[in-house]
């Protein structure tokens, strides 16, 4: 006797789910269903399918039902979870990764209703992903192409349609799974994705700001992160640094009043020195004068522990330089620490500058005797 699983649940939960979609969707009697699976099975098996032939069937000529079928092949986020029959290449564990659905091409090369059919498709898989257990790392990692596909949908559909919402209300902050390489590591990258793609209505952008300082808060607050490197300020301050240039400059500096305005944030060391720059000439004109007055003050603010601004770097160097300028005389220790910093490193710069001479002499003299 087969005692189903948790996975088997949701699995068969899933293939419903996508199978009464496309029922209702396309008013299909039960009748008109066994007549596809007819027609759908002898395509299948046919000739040998590869996972292109899906989309060439998208492409094609035949019936939205039947390019719905092969567009709910191509979302399952595992080959257990196909909601319809397939004998053909399988293309390893993360498939979905292989050759994406782009849904900006589908609305623009198929039919209203096929697209609309895509969104739907799209809301019951990230919820299936969604729902999936800790251990059931397919459903986990096919939620990041899932992903990708909600950020695309954000950008294509109007602000007011109810189904941008649905989509936004199923879209994750973090990452799926917890993970760390040489070249990447899980913590919030969903969020970075939504406020750095181009045209995703600003809408959405400050929703997901919204959340994500929530998360920022429960975290100062003492809520332990799923691991030690998804820290959820260090991540906010990470991935909104440079949103100056991917929306509003209005959201850029709220979200650095919102860090400013947290519990003793003085003592913590949260913008980088290589920044603070950048920061400044984004928050340019009189509107914002008092926000970086804030921001110079938390810079250079005593710290016991951690790192201390400094002026060794030409990017530091200049913002301190900044710094100094448009604050000194409103703010006598602000003139008085940058003053000292900025001549200290001159000096540094010049004995730098004496010392390569005096190298350069010496080497040459050594090669003179090669000469």
């Amino acid at each position: 006797m087969h005692i189903h699983t948790a996975s088997d649940i949701r699995r068969d939960t899933y293939v419903y789910e996508v199978r009464d979609w496309l029922t209702e969707y396309f008013d299909l009697n039960q009748q008109m269903v066994s007549q596809h699976d007819g027609a759908w099975d002898a395509w299948v098996t046919h000739t040998y399918r590869a996972k292109g032939d899906l989309l060439k069937l998208i492409e094609s000529d035949v019936r939205d039902e039947f390019k719905a079928r092969a567009l709910s092949i191509r979302f399952a986020p595992c080959f257990e979870f196909l909601p319809f029959t397939w004998k053909g290449e399988t293309w390893g564990r993360h498939f979905l990764s292989a050759d994406k659905i782009n849904l900006v091409l589908l609305q623009s090369n198929t039919s209203t209703k096929l697209f609309d059919y895509a969104l739907g498709l799209l809301e019951i898989c990230m919820k299936a992903s969604e729902l999936a257990e800790e251990y059931d790392e397919n459903m986990h990692y096919a939620m990041e192409t899932y992903i990708v596909y909600a950020c695309e949908a954000l950008r294509i559909l109007p602000e007011n349609d109810d189904r941008a919402q649905s989509i936004f209300d199923l879209y994750p902050l973090n990452d799926p799974i917890p993970f760390k390489t040489q070249f990447a590591r899980s913590g919030y990258n969903p969020f970075n994705a939504l406020l750095l793609t181009n045209r995703i209505p600003e809408k959405w952008k400050k929703k997901a700001d919204d959340k994500m300082r929530e998360v920022v808060r429960e975290a100062y607050e003492g809520v332990i992160p799923r691991c030690e490197w998804e820290n959820a300020l260090h991540l906010y301050r990470a991935h909104t640094q440079h949103g100056y240039a991917r929306y509003s400059l209005g959201l850029y500096a709220s979200q650095i009043e919102f860090i400013l305005d947290l519990p003793h944030i003085e003592e913590r060391y949260i913008f980088l020195n290589r920044d603070v720059g950048v920061m400044l000439n984004a928050l340019k004109g009189k509107k914002y004068a008092h926000l970086r007055y804030r921001l110079a003050k938390q810079v250079l603010h005593y710290r016991a522990h951690g790192p201390r601004f400094d002026a060794y770097t030409e990017q530091s160097y200049d913002a301190a330089k900044m710094m100094l300028d448009q604050f000194g005389r409103k703010d006598e220790s602000i003139s008085r620490y940058l003053s000292v910093m900025i001549a200290n490193e001159d000096a540094r710069r010049e004995r730098s500058v004496l010392e390569r001479k005096k190298w350069d002499a010496s080497e040459n003299e050594v090669l003179s005797a090669m000469r």
